[in-house]
């Protein structure tokens, strides 16, 4: 007699199939849950939305496979791929929109069930998220019954110290596509800016760089004011030839 093959079958079957590792008891457990509770969308309330994931390009890492959203602008996460015993001890990266590497999946879960998906953020201090926790319990019932129903998976607690759980160190390092000259331009390095990837930026710009002193004159004034600002906020590595050239169009970027 064939099985049926359920909504978590499909979903974990998939995830192995794109990681190379077979999903772990966290992983099956918080699955299983989710269906129990209402479905892909049962811990909305914690910005946890198990859907798949179309990877966003300059935004979702290569190396990273998404399986859910945080239901904000383009927050998603996912697990990295790597060489582990199952899918629990893979690192999982979420995009909120910064790339915020955690050691795994308790953490993850554990953040979550603190004050949400969506405020997971690698520069987020303890204060910060325990107000927002504060306000969510006071305000949001529904929050609070998800929280505390999430924290009955193994290994899942709510952390005396989120901030701690943040700096655990993980091995892993996103993976992006190498830049293409459609993606060399200030929108695109304005954008990197705005989602505080500064080590994006910094290539972006010191490749406008370049190309700006090439096209001399044919650049507008307005864009080498657009470059000059972007300058002043994201510290770029340049030569002393560079800077004499910037200098010249009366662009002082600091040292």
């Amino acid at each position: 007699m064939t099985s049926i093959q359920t909504w978590v079958d499909l979903e974990l079957a998939a995830l192995q199939s794109a990681l190379g590792v077979p999903p772990g008891p966290l992983t099956r457990a918080f699955f299983e849950l989710a269906e129990r509770s209402g479905g892909v969308d049962a811990f909305e309330g914690l910005q946890l939305i198990l859907c798949n994931t179309t990877p966003i390009p300059g935004v979702t890492p290569l190396n990273l496979v998404p399986f859910g959203s945080t239901g904000l602008s383009a927050g998603h996460f996912g697990f990295f791929k790597g060489t582990a015993a199952s899918t629990d001890e893979l690192a999982i990266g979420v995009m909120s929109p910064l790339t915020v590497v955690l050691r795994d999946l308790s953490v993850f879960l554990s953040l979550a069930a603190f004050a949400g998906a969506g405020e997971i953020d690698a520069d987020a201090q303890d204060e910060q998220l325990a107000r927002t926790r504060h306000e969510r319990w006071a305000e949001d019932g529904e929050f609070t019954k998800l929280s505390e129903l999430l924290c009955t998976l193994p290994g899942v607690s709510v952390p005396a110290s989120p901030r701690a759980l943040l700096t655990l160190k993980s091995p892993v390092k996103p993976k992006f596509p190498r830049r293409t000259p459609d993606m060399i331009t200030l929108d695109a390095a304005q954008q990197l800016v705005d989602r505080k990837d500064v080590v994006g930026a910094a290539e972006v710009l010191g490749l406008l760089v370049d190309k700006f002193i090439d096209l001399g004159d044919l650049v507008s004034a307005t864009n080498w004011s657009h470059l000059d600002a972007l300058l002043a906020v994201v510290r770029v590595p340049l030569t002393s030839k560079k800077r004499e050239a910037l200098a010249a169009r009366g662009l002082t970027p600091p040292a």
